[in-house]
């Protein structure tokens, strides 16, 4: 029910244009790893405090994502 939902609030043009451009930035990050590690922990956290706050709802937390993406451990050496 929730992605019919979605899917119709969607196709009836109910998102903002920061919620658009904020999911057109996420997946452009997400199919180019690049993009992924261009900024640290700290400016992605700023991000999505910054675009997804109202979003993502006023009783849950925002996620932390941590200051070194795993493929910048794996190139150290840090291997998990």
């Amino acid at each position: 029910m929730l992605l019919l939902n979605r899917r119709d609030a969607v196709s009836e043009g109910l998102a903002s244009k920061a919620e658009k451009l904020g999911w057109l930035g996420w997946k452009r990050g997400m199919l180019k790893r690049s993009l992924m590690d261009f900024v640290g922990g700290k400016m992605k956290n700023f991000l999505m405090r910054t675009f997804f706050r109202k979003s993502w709802g006023k009783y849950r937390e925002m996620p932390e994502v941590a200051e070194k993406s795993f493929s910048k451990l794996w190139k150290e050496g840090k291997r998990l």
